[in-house]
């Protein structure tokens, strides 16, 4: 009867939508302005594919990553980081370290202010060789401050506190934490534990709270149990959570609300009894009850079709933005292709957020969601070509989409 009443809610959605070539539907609302950000200086659109690296806290300050065109734009240069300044219309190239350096940028990170900009990528003078290269750029005056601390290894996954006074890093297996004095503050995690793989540490954004992926290895160097490591760096503590894990689920892309009250991730654990999908799913974790609530899934409760990622939560931890390439997560029939999804914790609703032009489907995947503080700005890249009406680049390009208010009710 349940399956049942399922399809026929199904059928019902399907005959409200208007032809499948046209792929439009009542559902879902309007959630909100989308708008293209990778645009240079002029408000011109790039002839080069753009990344999404950052979004700062208020959600008006866009970071992203484009290669530089050379030799009369018929090749490709060297990474370059670029702000766009939303409200101002202006985008900005940041500075390198030193006039004749060259850099090509493979990370950036923002600070919730806006006002610092963490970089990683390969630094090289004149014609001799590149080497990795961590370092802070202000954004109100230009000043540039190494994150390097020595010549064993490189700062990598750069994580910064909302005024950028506090830094979490990879230093090669290790984490570290560089205050203001730049003195680092060492992070132990437990014997025989190290970061996950690809993983790094998430900075609350007062820089008091750390997360950090980890994997258990046993005896014979095998990964034995994955679990998030969490450090209340003010008060010198720790804690695992949850212990115990199946050694095939790792936790990734793991994000912090503001206060350390609540944390964001994707796993294909099945960490709630009704999880039976065995994919990607996104949870949120309460570090004050000790419960996981799944994100991704039905607004009754069911398993989605396909895999879930890449989450980003709200100061409150509301709303979390993921991408997921579910065909079921629509109120109608859809290819499984990456969307941009956002999700309201309290009332389970969940809003796609990349939307075509005339509430379409978007032409091409969209990816990376980034989140402002208030949850009322989404960044993403995408290749659609169709979400604004002056694509005519033919490559991913950067897009932030302001929420309506009217979209949740």
């Amino acid at each position: 009867m349940i399956w049942r009443s399922i399809a026929a809610a199904m059928m019902g959605a399907l005959a409200a939508c208007a032809p499948a070539p046209a792929a439009r539907c009542p559902r879902p609302v309007e959630a909100g302005r989308i708008e293209r950000v990778s645009l240079s200086g002029v408000d011109e659109e790039l002839r080069v594919e753009s990344e999404l690296a950052a979004l700062s806290g208020d959600g008006n300050v866009v970071a992203f990553v484009a290669p530089t065109l050379l030799a009369h734009a018929r090749e490709r240069g060297p990474s370059q980081a670029l702000l766009r300044d939303v409200e101002a219309r202006r985008t900005t190239r940041l500075p390198a370290p030193c006039p004749t350096c060259t850099v090509a940028i493979e990370r950036a990170t923002i600070s919730a202010n806006g006002d610092f900009v963490a970089l990683e990528g390969w630094l090289g003078e004149g014609s001799g060789s590149a080497d990795l290269a961590a370092y802070l750029v202000s954004v109100r005056d230009g000043a540039i401050q190494s994150l390097n601390v020595d010549d064993s290894a490189t700062p990598r996954r750069v994580s910064i506190s909302r005024d950028g006074s506090r830094r979490a890093f990879l230093l090669g297996t290790r984490v570290r934490v560089m205050g203001p004095d730049q003195r680092l503050l060492p992070v132990e995690l437990a014997d025989g534990e190290l970061p996950g793989p690809g993983q790094g540490p998430a900075l609350s954004a007062d820089g008091r709270w750390l997360a950090v992926p980890c994997v258990w290895y046993d005896a014979f160097h095998r990964p034995a149990r994955f679990s998030v490591r969490v450090f209340d760096l003010g008060a010198g503590s720790a804690r695992e959570i949850p212990s115990g894990l199946r050694a095939d689920a790792p936790f990734e892309h793991v994000r912090l609300t503001p206060a350390g009250e609540a944390i964001a991730f994707s796993t294909t654990a099945p960490l709630v009894p009704e999880d039976w999908n065995s994919a990607m799913d996104v949870y949120v974790w309460s570090l004050k009850t000790g419960s996981a609530q799944r994100v991704s899934r039905l607004a009754a409760g069911g398993d989605l079709d396909a895999p879930s990622s890449d989450p980003e939560i709200s100061a409150s931890g509301r709303y979390v933005a993921f991408q997921s390439y579910a065909s079921n997560l629509l109120p109608f029939d859809a290819p499984k292709q990456a969307r941009v999804y956002l999700h309201d914790v309290a009332s389970s609703r969940t809003l796609l957020v990349s939307q075509g032009l005339g509430q379409s489907l978007p032409n091409g995947a969209s990816t990376d969601p980034l989140l402002s503080a208030d949850g009322t700005r989404v960044a993403f890249r995408s290749s659609a070509s169709n979400l604004v009406a002056t694509d005519a680049n033919g490559l991913p390009d950067v897009f932030l989409a302001t929420i309506v208010e009217t979209a949740w009710k």
